[in-house]
């Protein structure tokens, strides 16, 4: 746990954008210049570490300068170009890329420069970014401290073919004090809204043995709340950034553990501790995916489509 500090100016700005609520805001995380050469780049590999990751490529994302990803993404970078983009193949213009520099992020994810079928049924893109935070510790933060997210987020474009589903989302990686891990998986955008019914509840993955709570960008939902003036879930595409911030109560993150809990109630390794001020979040990550597609005996639902996000603050309001 680190420190804690003032700050000031960056508190004063911020709170006066759009505040969760009075109070006082303790930030984990909030807007760098790292640039793409200094940070991780793995595939198919589970970590804990700062950048970019992805399932169901079949190779590696590699630097290059031979063309412009911000031709997709609308995000033109520094140069060397090398320093700030990597490709599935840098010689297949348009392949699936990435961009990151300052806090803006593009993820470009295109299913025809990636292995057909899936070996997953789906492709994942995903930044992610480390935490060690506990953000409802009673001791530091009082009685009802939220845990709060902001970022903003825009899909500049896409082309679908065969019923192909894309959707964006936000993961929060939580353990409670005895390491008993589970996710938030937090949906931002689908391009088949409004005609998708966006279940709340807690669900088990066995194809990937993750454990998670499955929400939304909505209003009167159970396991968050939205900040005022936030964007909801949308199918909508453009270059304009759309802003969008939820926060986790103590209660909420209680509902979340209590039905985590029902849900693995025949499974005692799984049950999560009841104690909210101990959990942990280990990191966030923010990711694109192209779901339904090829399968050994149907070879439709293709496509690409560019995300670009930047902005990332996660910090305890309280």
């Amino acid at each position: 746990m680190q420190s804690m500090k003032h700050l000031t100016s960056t508190v004063i700005a911020f709170v006066l954008f759009c505040p969760p609520s009075f109070g006082a805001n303790y930030f984990w995380l909030q807007p760098n210049n790292t640039a793409l050469k200094n940070v991780v780049i793995a595939n198919d590999t589970p970590a804990n570490n700062n950048g970019f990751y992805s399932y169901s490529f079949g190779g590696t994302l590699q630097m290059h300068s031979n063309w412009n990803v911000a031709d997709f993404s609308g995000m033109q970078t520094s140069t060397p170009l090398a320093h700030y983009q990597a490709s599935i193949n840098p010689n297949w213009y348009g392949s699936t890329s990435v961009q990151l520099e300052g806090h803006h992020i593009a993820m470009h994810l295109h299913s025809y420069s990636l292995p057909h079928p899936s070996p997953m049924g789906w492709y994942f893109l995903g930044w992610h970014h480390p935490m060690n935070a506990r953000p409802w510790r009673n001791d530091l933060f009082g009685s009802n401290p939220k845990l709060c997210i902001e970022h903003s987020e825009a899909v500049v474009g896409s082309h679908q073919e065969n019923g192909a589903a894309f959707y964006n989302g936000m993961y929060l990686w939580l353990a409670d004090k005895n390491g008993v891990s589970f996710q938030y998986s937090i949906k931002t955008w689908d391009n088949r809204w409004p005609n998708i019914n966006i279940t709340e509840d807690a669900f088990y993955d066995p194809g990937l043995n993750w454990h998670y709570i499955g929400t939304s960008y909505n209003e009167n939902r159970k396991y968050l709340t939205l900040i005022p003036y936030s964007h909801t879930v949308t199918n909508t595409q453009g270059n304009n950034l759309r802003w969008y911030g939820i926060c986790i109560s103590k209660a909420q993150l209680a509902a979340a553990i209590l039905d985590m809990n029902i849900k693995n109630q025949s499974n005692p390794s799984h049950i999560l501790d009841s104690d909210t001020s101990s959990y942990t979040v280990s990191g966030i990550t923010f990711n694109s995916e192209i779901g339904n597609l090829s399968t050994a005996t149907h070879t439709g639902g293709a496509g690409w489509y560019t995300t670009r996000t930047a902005g990332i603050y996660a910090y305890t309001n309280y």
